[in-house]
């Protein structure tokens, strides 16, 4: 079908929204469905399955998974884990030699959910239970809100430290770590609920200081709650929590008033403002220009939150601003002209955008392709978000070719990213999208099994409330059809904003 298309080395980049590489229809982006991402897809193709035995680590049997017993250290010094908890990034607790006394309790949540962490120098008066918080903030929370390894991770070399050091800090981190296990274990609810007050406490206490260590303090105490609302889910808490975090950065003067010491917290800071715009219908806070690059070509370390796709973003912003003053447009024909010629703007930025490459030298070999799938499909679900908010009157809605390539290709680079990977905690975002504008059987299928991966190994509810909104979306139209209404009041032409209202929370597709 089409021209015969130039063979590209795996090492290159996939196709993006603006490459001229594949059949361009008249309603298109200028690519086709079938050949984007195929690059970085083939350079990830997925391993067979390996043949699984009855026993295996304590990690797998709790998830209800076979264990391949495939244990390999990745590394000197650290502990062999097996092939899924390699995969998904757990940590891997061995089972304990067989024994012909039968225990008499069940084992310890201490033991068993996580494995001995890095050296914690702990700070005074540390409980146990708050020692088992802080590591399971490092071994596993800390994993869920990062796309990059430990060893470049600001969540852990930036905020640890200042939880060991900051009572406010600290509390939130405890806050976000016991709301994060209490969907396992429900037991840790109330040391949620006071940790969480403690620190709102101490972060009002920090605020009405004013000075400027108070004031960092302060924030990245607000940060943590605002996270620990997004973990819990079906809350409407966050948005207060992120403005009040963007209020004390503009009243300081802005994002590059801040040291660059902590200039990950600003930035972790714009980019829940980015993405929250997805959702409140509002223009970001913050400039979103501060954490850009100098050039939008040259090579570019990793970022723990916008892999590389630092540019897409500020134009997500853009987009979300564009909405909320499309009712303008109706006003006059020069309105009109002008909404047009902005979104045009926006979508020419999109198009030309293409992902840059990743300097960062990590133990993962494959993050440069990975961070550069999942900055594919946030551009095109940037396209998709964009053509839904222009042509909303289009009676043709998610049928419409440009809504159709969008949906494909975010789904054809989904298959470069492994199921359970560190990736998928910038993939929200796209895979709402994906789901919002799915209409084969096929497409839903992909939508809600990478879902529920996510679900499992991410933990946060702001996934649940995504996959949750997506599948009602979907039982409407199935309602729809059987009542014969496919015309009147269609819900499958629901618009995205009608979606996200549907929800009895505010989501963050972040």
């Amino acid at each position: 079908m089409g021209r015969p298309r130039k063979s590209r080395s795996p090492a290159e980049p996939a196709a993006t929204a603006g490459s001229s590489d594949g059949d361009s229809g008249t309603e298109g982006y200028g690519s086709a469905g079938s050949s984007t991402c195929t690059a970085v897809a083939k350079v990830l193709t997925r391993p067979k399955r390996v043949q699984r035995t009855r026993s295996g680590c304590v990690t797998c049997k709790q998830r209800r998974k076979k264990c391949d017993e495939k244990f390999i250290a990745e590394r000197k010094g650290t502990q062999p884990r097996c092939g899924d908890c390699r995969r998904l990034g757990l940590v891997c607790q061995r089972s304990p030699a067989p024994s012909s006394r039968r225990p008499t309790t069940s084992p310890s949540i201490f033991t068993t959910l996580i494995a001995p962490p890095p050296p914690i120098c702990f700070y005074d008066g540390c409980t146990p239970q708050e020692k088992h918080l802080l590591q399971h903030y490092t071994c596993v929370v800390s994993k869920s809100l990062s796309v990059v390894p430990d060893e470049i991770n600001s969540f852990i070399s930036l905020f640890v430290p200042m939880a060991l050091q900051q009572p406010a800090m600290r509390n939130a981190l405890l806050g976000l770590s016991a709301t994060h296990l209490k969907r396992v274990h429900p037991g840790y609810d109330l040391a949620a609920v006071e940790h969480q007050n403690k620190a709102v406490h101490m972060a009002n206490a920090l605020l009405r200081k004013g000075d400027d260590q108070s004031s960092m303090e302060g924030l990245a105490a607000i940060l943590f709650l605002c996270l620990q609302e997004i973990c819990e889910g079906r809350s409407r808490q966050w948005p207060m929590h992120l403005e009040a975090a963007v209020t004390l950065i503009n009243n300081k003067g802005g994002p590059m008033a801040f040291p660059y010491s902590v200039r990950f917290l600003v930035e972790a800071v714009a980019y829940f403002d980015s993405v929250a715009t997805l959702s409140l219908t509002k223009s970001a806070f913050l400039d979103q220009q501060f954490y850009l690059p100098l050039s939008p070509v040259a090579p570019l370390p990793a970022h723990a939150l916008f892999g590389t796709s630092h540019a897409l973003f500020a134009i997500i912003a853009d987009i979300s601003q564009l909405s909320q003053v499309s009712h303008i447009r109706y006003h006059s024909p020069a309105a009109e002209t002008n909404f047009r010629a902005v979104a045009s703007e926006l979508e020419l930025q999109l198009q030309t955008w293409s992902p840059v490459p990743c300097t960062s030298q990590t133990t993962d070999p494959n993050l440069h392709y990975k961070v550069t799938a999942a900055g594919i499909m946030l551009q095109w679900a940037a396209l998709m978000r964009l053509h839904l908010i222009v042509e909303s009157s289009d009676p043709r809605g998610i049928h419409h070719p440009k809504v159709r390539t969008a949906v494909r290709n975010i789904l054809v680079a989904l298959e470069a990213i492994p199921e359970g990977d560190l990736v998928e905690s910038m993939l929200v975002f796209p895979m709402f999208a994906a789901g919002f504008g799915a209409v084969t059987e096929e497409e839903k299928r992909t939508v809600r099994e990478r879902f529920a991966i996510m679900e499992r190994s991410i933990g946060f509810g702001n996934v649940f409330d995504a996959h949750e909104l997506v599948e009602l979306k979907w039982r409407k139209v199935e309602e729809e059809r059987r009542c014969g209404l496919e015309v009147v009041g269609s819900a499958e032409n629901m618009t995205w904003e009608q979606l996200v209202r549907e929800g009895e929370q505010t989501l963050l597709m972040g």
